[in-house]
């Protein structure tokens, strides 16, 4: 019997794979089977995302409009007037000289101050002052308009911080302090300082002949004052315009309105005469009443607007319009 001799070891077969070499082969398996749809997913995301930003790309312009020039559209549109420094001293020769905004008081605001809101000088952008030179600027947008806005209170607020600085160095002459320039920029500070409107109502009921009556009661009364300056009738011919000292602050003659013409240089609507009755017209004679009751302001209001005849209807060829460059 021939003896049984054990094959080389290199011949022998690989034996099977321990038991949980198994386990771990199948949950890699499964683990492919869960992640490779999220990659896919995520993939298609990035993918999206690229395109899109290559969409927002090409739709958003190379460059985004710039702001309105307020600079540029005063000297286009109000310096022949107010002069480019903002001083009246424009080009155009009229007979009442244009507002100096850096010494001059605005005439035509809602505040105690007199310092007009931007809601107060856009509507007289737009509207204009009846009975003056100064038109509406219809053709000029609402940021336009504000842009300028803007402009005109740097040019009252260095127009005041000159003026000071010229009476501080007459001062240093006359053997005063050095001017502080810290001073006097607090000071222009405070002249320009914006306050909170008066409370105006937002609606004023319609007139009726007893308001009216009222009105006219209160017109000719001490309470109101107003027939001294504008006359029993509103014809702007009242007693105290005879006087040599009813000046406006630039040494000008004074002239009242005379209500009969149906021109309100500040608005005819009933808010803007409310304001008007309350604060006066800084600068000028017509003096600010703030004490009066509002209902006696709202009779005095209908009364006035009873004395002018309706608004015309403007048409191309009645209303004076600033045309846009």
């Amino acid at each position: 019997m021939s003896a049984v001799t054990n094959p080389p070891p290199e011949s022998l077969p690989t034996p099977p794979a321990p038991h949980h070499t198994h386990h771990r082969l199948h949950r890699f398996k499964l683990a492919l089977l869960f992640i490779a749809p999220v990659i896919a997913v995520v993939a298609s995301w990035g993918t999206a995302i690229v395109a899109l930003d290559k969409i927002n790309a090409i739709q958003k312009p190379v460059s985004e409009s710039p702001p309105p020039d307020g600079a540029r559209l005063y000297t286009q549109n109000c310096a022949y007037c107010h002069g480019e420094r903002g001083d009246g001293k424009g080009v155009a020769l009229l007979s009442t000289q244009a507002r100096y905004f850096g010494a001059e008081k605005f005439k035509f605001a809602s505040t105690a101050n007199g310092v007009p809101t931007d809601d107060d000088l856009l509507y007289l952008l737009r509207h204009g002052i009846p009975g003056s030179a100064m038109p509406e600027f219809t053709r000029l947008s609402e940021p336009e308009l504000r842009a300028v806005i803007g402009h005109v209170r740097s040019l009252a607020w260095k127009g005041r911080y000159e003026a000071l600085w010229q009476k501080a160095v007459k001062d240093v002459a006359d053997g005063g302090d050095d001017p502080d320039p810290a001073k006097i920029s607090r000071r222009v500070d405070e002249q320009t300082h914006l306050e909170k409107p008066i409370d105006i109502p937002a609606s004023i009921p319609s007139a009726t002949p007893e308001s009216i009556a009222r009105g006219r009661a209160v017109y000719l009364s001490d309470v109101g004052g107003c027939s001294k300056c504008h006359g029993p009738e509103g014809r702007g011919d009242g007693p105290q315009v005879k006087d040599a000292a009813f000046k406006n602050e630039n040494g000008e003659r004074a002239s009242p309105r005379n209500f009969t013409m149906g021109l309100f240089k500040g608005g005819r609507d009933p808010q803007r005469l409310f304001a008007r009755i309350k604060l006066g017209i800084p600068g000028t004679p017509m003096a600010a009443n703030p004490n009066i009751p509002a209902k006696d302001v709202i009779d005095l209001i209908h009364f006035v607007q009873s004395l002018s005849p309706p608004p015309p209807i403007p048409t191309p060829e009645t209303t004076i319009v600033a045309q846009k460059p």
